[in-house]
């Protein structure tokens, strides 16, 4: 469970005690000192301010113990449910977050007829969770993000993909083609399909840091949200790598509900969006244009 700041926790009695509060950034803050920090053992704690909830990942990649057999990541304010949380009150959320006894049933593929799709037979194991997709009907995810951020790290994160993992290329286009994605770094999976993930996506962003450092980006001169990059590019490599590995391999995969625990100010939110289909979009093109000036 990454978290940033003190916040409310699952409850233990409803949901078991699957959820490890990871503090972000826990070189530069000690709220909540019993909790986690990202930063002990092999850690990239000092590049929170840039891979965001990754850091969380990374740490429990490399130091959960190795007989816990299902990992996964969530949100403070984003969580896995069952339910399709739509006109619940912010309680009822809370109430309706995935529990241990869930999780274990869809695992073993015996439970809630509702997320079964064709690919994945009733009485096959799952080997990746999910959150359901985020669609885009009026643009493709590349658009999207050209529209919501700066478009350098995306251009260089291909010419990664070209330069040292161009078996992933194909999926990375068809993604990008796509009007839908999984989003916000949330998934659980079994602990082989988690280590080969964090492996795989791991170096691609450190390859894109190299490339980052050679370019003319500034990350220190982005502002805050901007200087995020690399969890944004993050997001659409998880798809990337899902493309590939249902191409090359069996993996079988479940969507379930996402929510957000907060209550949402939908006016903020559309206007937001507005800002970044039709004002953003010039504002991106100006700066990258002033990079190049320099």
């Amino acid at each position: 469970m990454a978290t940033h700041k003190d916040y409310r926790m699952p409850d233990v009695k409803i949901c078991g005690d699957m959820y490890l509060p990871i503090k972000l950034g826990a070189n530069q803050d000690n709220f909540q000192p019993d909790w986690q920090g990202d930063n002990t053992g092999d850690n990239i704690s000092d590049k929170n301010p840039y891979y965001c909830e990754l850091t969380a990942l990374y740490w429990g990649w490399k130091n959960l113990p190795s007989d816990i057999g299902i990992v996964g990541l969530a949100h403070y304010r984003r969580h896995f449910s069952v339910e399709n949380p739509f006109g619940y009150s912010v309680e009822d959320r809370w109430e309706n977050i995935l529990t241990e006894k869930q999780l274990d049933r869809i695992l073993n593929g015996t439970s809630y007829q509702k997320f079964y799709d064709d690919k994945t037979s009733q009485d096959e194991e799952i080997d990746l969770i999910l959150p359901n997709r985020r669609h885009y009907w009026i643009e493709s995810n590349e658009s999207h993000y050209r529209n919501a951020h700066i478009t350098k790290p995306l251009d260089l994160t291909r010419e990664v993909l070209f330069k040292y993992f161009p078996a992933y290329i194909p999926s990375f286009e068809k993604i990008m083609r796509k009007r839908s994605a999984h989003m916000f770094n949330m998934f659980i999976a079994r602990r082989p399909i988690f280590n080969e993930y964090c492996e795989w996506m791991f170096s691609v962003l450190f390859k894109l840091e190299e490339a980052v450092k050679k370019s003319n980006i500034k990350i220190d001169q982005l502002d805050k949200y901007e200087s995020r990059f690399y969890g944004f590019i993050s997001e659409l490599l998880l798809d990337t790598w899902i493309d590939y590995k249902e191409q090359t391999s069996k993996i079988n995969t479940r969507e379930i509900y996402h929510m957000y625990v907060e209550d949402l100010n939908w006016f903020k939110k559309i206007w937001n969006f507005i800002k970044r289909k039709f004002i953003k979009t010039a504002k991106t093109d100006i700066k990258t244009k002033a990079n190049q000036k320099k």
